[in-house]
């Protein structure tokens, strides 16, 4: 729709406002195409970051890569029998002393109490096998000492008869086979472990051992089990969630001051260990250890700080302002999450600033006196107080503007003289030059030169528009370029101005 001016002041007053509008508007474009980003986290998947200790890089909610905490995980160490975390459909025994791999089950990425996954089984006939190798304590003729078997459960359904965990093995007895087998399975929504055969006296008697639990589980709720032995004392202890549900001891008497009855497997036939029979739900880390666990771990996460430092950002330009930090972050219940950057001109090595840490808050303007070329940051991670749930680092953004060199010299011309030029430019309208370089030499492109009363290429006259440049050859074809520079240290230069082709005469002009 066309505007209509009826009055001719008003046409004048209209066009000055648009005027300054468009200036304005301009303006701010200018100001704001200054500012530059650096990203990390989001498309590099946190290869920024050199440095971990106590944080792990995991997919985010948004398919990307998150910044969390490393969870408390096991790993094996020199008494670890079997160790198994179920985070890939072959995700084996890590100690290498059992074969497995997931067959049947399946593989939770949704569910899980540790590391990146759990096993779900559906109600499985056999459930999954686990054979051991020579050396294993499941393996035929290895008499047992002190051990400890452990895992999460995420229980379904919880009918009776359930197995979570099944051996089933043989021995002799006066060249006859007899069966030994452990089996851990759900009366009541508890679980029960009973021993049948494994722990035996001189005489290899049959032996029944069995600890029931005494709280009853709740289905889908993750819940963690330990069953320990104590080989110097026969003390056997079954624990959920760390409280003590059933304590025995593995003598002849049941008692304290019985005879020891020592665990053993027979060697008449190699039996596999099942997870699973006939069991619903998930299971997760799955440990057997060959010495009785005195704490185990119930947290998700370790108390300790998780830290990372991200490698050496270059902004490019010495004196470059550090604007703000923006950090997309999550941070559940009472969980924390710090932030720390340094700052300086000079690079130490490539992977570190001589420079003090300084904290920061993300997104909040930081002052203006925050300068330099090179950048790292460093977050800081605590878990909450139960240790169940980690802060989340996404993204990073580095918003900087940076100390550009000046635009270099306009309008160079010069006039010749008797062994001399003389040269003039436009001053460059930067509120930062601190002055001018003239670099000179003998013909064009050729800024190399030496002779000149002033010095060689290039001459710093300072703060100046004009310059006349003394003890040239007469009748020699001379190159001239200005560069400007600016108050920065080391100085930014500008580009060079246009070339200018002179030959001093000795004609007096």
């Amino acid at each position: 729709m066309p505007i209509i001016i009826y009055n001719k002041m008003r046409k004048i007053k209209i066009c000055n406002v648009l005027i300054v509008f468009f200036l304005f508007f301009f303006q701010s474009i200018a100001a704001f195409t200054l500012d530059k980003e650096i990203v990390a986290g989001r498309d590099d998947n946190w290869t920024s970051l050199y440095k971990l200790n106590g944080i792990s890089i995991v997919k985010g909610k948004f398919g990307l890569y998150d910044v969390v905490l490393k969870d408390a995980e096991y790993t094996r160490d020199n008494s670890t029998d079997l160790l198994m975390h179920f985070n890939s459909k072959d995700d084996g025994d890590e100690t290498g002393h059992y074969i497995f791999s997931i067959k049947k089950g399946a593989v939770s990425k949704n569910t899980f109490i540790l590391g990146g996954g759990s096993m779900g089984l559906p109600n499985l006939q056999e459930g999954e096998d686990v054979l051991p190798r020579n050396g294993a304590l499941f393996s035929p003729g290895t008499v047992w000492g002190d051990f400890s078997i452990e895992f999460w459960l995420y229980p379904a359904t919880m009918n009776d008869g359930e197995s979570v965990l099944f051996w089933n093995g043989s021995g002799w007895h006066k060249n006859e086979p007899f069966l030994e087998n452990l089996k851990c399975s759900f009366q009541k929504r508890r679980l029960d472990w009973v021993f049948t055969n494994i722990f035996t006296d001189f005489t290899n008697r049959e032996t029944r051992i069995e600890l029931k639990g005494i709280t009853g589980l709740i289905p889908k709720v993750w819940s963690h089990h330990l069953l320990r032995y104590n080989s110097t004392t026969g003390l056997m202890e079954y624990l959920v969630n760390g409280r003590l549900e059933a304590v025995l001891y593995a003598t002849d008497t049941g008692q304290e001051n019985g005879a020891l009855l020592t665990p053993h497997v027979g060697t008449a036939s190699r039996g596999a260990l099942f997870i699973g029979r006939k069991y619903t739900g998930l299971i997760d880390e799955l440990r057997i250890e060959k010495k009785f666990v005195t704490t185990p771990n119930l947290a998700r996460y370790y108390k300790k700080t998780g830290t990372g430092i991200s490698r050496v950002f270059d902004l490019m330009y010495t004196g470059t302002r550090l604007k703000k930090i923006d950090v997309l972050y999550e941070k559940p219940s009472d969980s924390g999450v710090y932030f720390y950057y340094r700052i300086a001109d000079n690079l130490t090595n490539s992977f570190s600033l001589n420079k003090p840490w300084v904290q920061f808050v993300p997104g909040t303007e930081l002052k203006r006196g925050v300068k330099g070329r090179y950048v790292q940051i460093m977050m800081e991670l605590y878990p909450d107080g139960r240790q169940m749930l980690s802060p989340s680092v996404s993204e990073l953004h580095l918003v900087y503007e940076p100390d550009l060199p000046p635009s270099p010299p306009a309008n160079l011309h010069a006039v010749a003289g008797d062994g001399k030029v003389t040269l003039y430019w436009e001053a460059v309208n930067e509120e930062d030059v601190a002055g001018y370089l003239i670099y000179y030499g003998t013909g064009p492109g050729n800024y190399l030169g030496t002779g000149a009363s002033e010095g060689d290429s290039p001459i710093d006259v300072g703060k100046v528009t004009n310059f006349t440049v003394l003890g040239l050859k007469n009748r020699m074809l001379y190159s001239f370029v200005v560069v400007a520079y600016d108050s920065s240290k080391p100085p930014h230069r500008s580009v060079f101005s246009k070339e200018l082709t002179v030959r001093p005469s000795g004609m007096k002009k």
